[in-house]
């Protein structure tokens, strides 16, 4: 909506980690080369590299920049999903690995990561395991991950394993079981929030990114509340900024001023940073002792889908590459998205046509609360919140919603479907 009013390109503040909008202070620069040489090392020699930092500093992105660069003889394997079995993470693995190949028979999944990781080594290529969220990892998990640059001679050949997490991995790495265990670390980056100055010149960067040619949005009043309410956290700055760029647009102002910073704030309900009780949580503790989020899909007041909400994010819309895929042409391809902490869920539009409203209110960016019901095309989004003990036994992600088999795409979808309808929406949304 606002792209041709502040005159972008495309969105600068989206969620996705996209390495072209990775800002580079002096900090990061030099975590990328240490990680880049590392990488390119010797494999018993880096160790396993861990990239440490609270939740939406930029781990990922700072990590899939460094990828990037590497050269074609690195096969990559990310794996974000992290609350799995010894045996179902060397399965993972090797079905990354393997994809197109016969699979093997009669062997158990060690023996087949370590066939596997001979393989690569005979072909001259390294692997580079790439592991998110690692502060939920068990710790037998853990101790496996530990351990794998050693777990056979093609390993310490060719294998390198990078783990993004935040600090509360650290109490883990702590304990008795794992004495000896953190030398195996052969790179630890501990990555800091931006400073005020990094703060604007990162805001900066990913407009630029985005294609604006010049002059200033944010003001300086501005940028000085943004600081205040994220405290220099590349996630929250995303957040908030979008969500002020459309209050501005509404507004039909040219430029962001501290009163859409405080209007936004207050839109998603966030205090100032310091004050903020979710600040280095531990998800996997906080989410177990307090309540999740629930989504119910509704159309023509029938319930058509259900899930609980994962911690991270999830995205909706009419393209196959969303984790809740709805069939309707009332619906855009990449339509919005929901990113959950411990303690909250926020519900963000991706610039979509018909856009998000809940109640009267038209909304970019809104923190959901229990009950909140929000207008998606012809569908309602309603959310709760749920004790974990009563999870409900709902769908799983990712979710495919279309409309029943011989009927034309009206935008009406009543039926979990197994083939995509046609879809007409909007041919310029993100």
């Amino acid at each position: 909506m606002y792209l041709d009013f502040f005159k972008l390109k495309q969105l600068p503040f989206r969620m996705t980690a996209d390495p072209r909008f990775h800002f580079e202070n002096a900090q990061r620069a030099d975590a990328k080369k240490h990680l880049l040489a590392a990488l390119n090392g010797h494999a018993a020699e880096a160790g396993c590299m861990l990239v440490a930092g609270e939740a939406g500093i930029g781990k990922t992105i700072l990590v899939q920049d460094a990828l990037g660069q590497l050269q074609n003889k690195f096969s990559v394997v990310q794996i974000r999903q992290l609350e799995i079995s010894v045996a179902e993470f060397h399965e993972a693995i090797v079905t990354e690995l393997e994809a197109g190949l016969p699979a093997s028979r009669g062997q158990g999944t060690g023996a087949k990561l370590n066939a596997s990781l001979d393989r690569q080594a005979g072909l001259g290529r390294r692997v580079v395991l790439f592991l998110d969220n690692g502060e939920v990892l068990t710790e037998e998990l853990l101790d496996e991950i530990l351990r794998m640059p050693w777990r056979s001679e093609a390993a310490q050949r060719s294998l390198r394993v990078v783990l993004a997490a935040r600090p509360s991995l650290g109490n883990i790495l702590r304990k008795p079981r794992f004495e000896g265990r953190p030398s195996r670390l052969g790179l630890h980056i501990e990555l800091e929030l931006l400073t005020a100055v990094e703060s604007q010149s990162y805001i900066e960067h990913r407009l630029a990114v985005a294609g604006r040619a010049g002059g200033d949005i944010f003001g300086a009043d501005a940028l000085s509340e943004i600081q205040r309410f994220t405290g220099g956290v590349p996630r929250l700055i995303n957040t908030l900024a979008d969500a002020a760029l459309m209050a501005a647009f509404n507004r039909d102002h040219n430029s962001v001023s501290a009163f859409e910073i405080r209007g936004a704030a207050k839109q998603l309900q966030w205090v100032e940073y310091d004050a903020r009780a979710d600040r280095n949580e531990h998800p996997a503790v906080d989410a177990v002792e307090g309540s999740i989020g629930h989504i119910r899909i509704e159309h023509e007041n029938a319930v058509v889908a259900e899930f609980d909400l994962p911690l991270g994010r999830i995205s909706l819309g009419r393209s196959p590459n969303n984790d809740v895929r709805i069939d309707s042409r009332f619906v855009s391809r990449n339509h919005c998205r929901v990113v959950t902490t411990a303690h909250y869920s926020v519900i963000e539009d991706l610039q979509s046509q018909n856009g998000l409203t809940v109640g009267p209110l038209r909304v970019s960016v809104h923190r959901l609360q229990h009950g909140d019901r929000v207008q998606m095309g012809e569908h309602i989004l309603a959310y709760t919140r749920l004790p974990v003990r009563g999870r409900l036994n709902s769908s799983a992600l990712p979710l495919r919603l279309g409309a029943p088999s011989g009927a034309s795409d009206t935008g009406q979808t009543g039926v979990i479907a197994s083939a995509p309808g046609a879809g007409s929406g909007d041919s310029t949304d993100q």
